[in-house]
């Protein structure tokens, strides 16, 4: 048997903190992340996301990334303006 991850990490460069990606772009897509800050040791801003897809299948992980990617894209937009 092949080991399978059950997380994916995403760089989501050059967003300097993915907090609002993950807790209102994300969210009200209908996608659950965890913000990368949750896994440092002193809680610090990082531009990672932790995204999971062990208890979905593969339709709903690809409308998740999709929509995960929209939300990514946008907040990249905002700060370009």
């Amino acid at each position: 048997m092949v080991p399978r991850s059950m997380f994916l990490w995403i760089d989501v460069s050059p967003l300097p903190d993915t907090y609002d990606l993950v807790m209102n772009n994300a969210l009200a897509r209908g996608v659950l992340a965890i913000p990368g800050f949750a896994f440092m040791p002193n809680g610090g801003k990082t531009s990672f996301v932790r995204a999971s897809f062990s208890i979905v299948d593969m339709h709903d992980a690809e409308q998740g990334f999709k929509a995960l990617g929209e939300a990514i894209r946008e907040m990249r937009a905002e700060l370009e303006l």
